[in-house]
């Protein structure tokens, strides 16, 4: 594959930290953004932003034009989870949420446009989930953003589609990596779901951390990165893959009760 310039976001940790790595080792020109500087050994350009200020998104492509005067292919790695009762959810952490994991990475992909059109083969990767397929209760949120990523990336590709720049969404389900640590469970002991959540999030966390290794997720990404044209999404994984096409083809009510069972009982 010929040289190319990429940039992932969520590059201190997880999968975005693997994405960069597996692509700069390949020989790759590749930029790391993340809040926060990779706590492992890294050798790409990393700069720091926050998804949550817009003068940080900003600042990312003043850097970004003193480097580079094209990108051949962005990839929207960050994101973030909370796990509660949506009735126990303020705005405030509603609206960070979504901020970091739909907001943050549209406003980065607006400004990522005008350097993606000078390149020769422009693609957009979204990381989403399984769960925007399957709504999670408890961790209800994560779901809603990560669905509306979905339609975002679907809205994208026919919008850009008379300009050659392909658009894909990654569905990962169970993965091991820090983002089951950093969850955040909101709802509190007082409250009247607080074991119901527990049980949710700790099978979530069980799940995650007996799941695929992350080299998984980059090998797909890497597959779709080289591949002459990009579906409209992929999942990882034949479990995965089941889950998803069991989610669309059962009826809506045996869906819920065989959810409910796993995550909400």
């Amino acid at each position: 594959m010929k040289r190319k310039t990429l940039v992932v976001t969520g590059s201190s940790s997880g999968i975005g930290y693997a994405i960069a790595k597996y692509f700069t080792q390949e020989g790759h020109r590749v930029f790391g953004l993340s809040r926060s500087k990779p706590k492992q050994a890294y050798d790409w350009q990393q700069l720091e932003v926050d998804l949550s200020k817009e003068a940080d998104i900003n600042q990312v492509f003043e850097a970004l034009k003193k480097e580079t005067e094209f990108i051949d292919v962005w990839i929207n790695c960050a994101g973030m989870g909370y796990a509660g009762a949506l009735e126990e959810s303020s705005l405030a952490e509603m609206t960070y949420l979504f901020q970091v994991n739909l907001f943050g990475p549209m406003a980065l992909i607006k400004g990522a446009l005008p350097f993606l059109r000078k390149s020769e083969d422009p693609r957009i990767l979204n990381i989403g989930s399984v769960a925007s397929e399957i709504t999670i209760p408890f961790q209800t949120l994560y779901s809603m953003s990560k669905s509306a990523m979905m339609r975002m990336t679907e809205g994208l590709r026919m919008e850009l589609k008379p300009e050659g720049i392909q658009v894909t969404t990654i569905l990962p389900g169970d993965t091991k990596t820090p983002f089951t640590k950093n969850r955040k469970l909101l709802t509190k002991k007082i409250s009247p779901y607080y074991d119901r959540a527990n049980r949710s999030v700790k099978k979530m966390a069980k799940d995650e951390e007996k799941g695929m290794p992350v080299h998984a997720v980059v090998h797909l990404v890497s597959k779709q990165v080289r591949k002459k044209k990009m579906p409209v999404y992929k999942t990882v994984g034949l479990k995965n893959k089941a889950f998803v096409l069991l989610a669309h083809v059962l009826p809506s009510t045996l869906r819920e009760k065989l959810i409910y069972k796993i995550y909400a009982s």
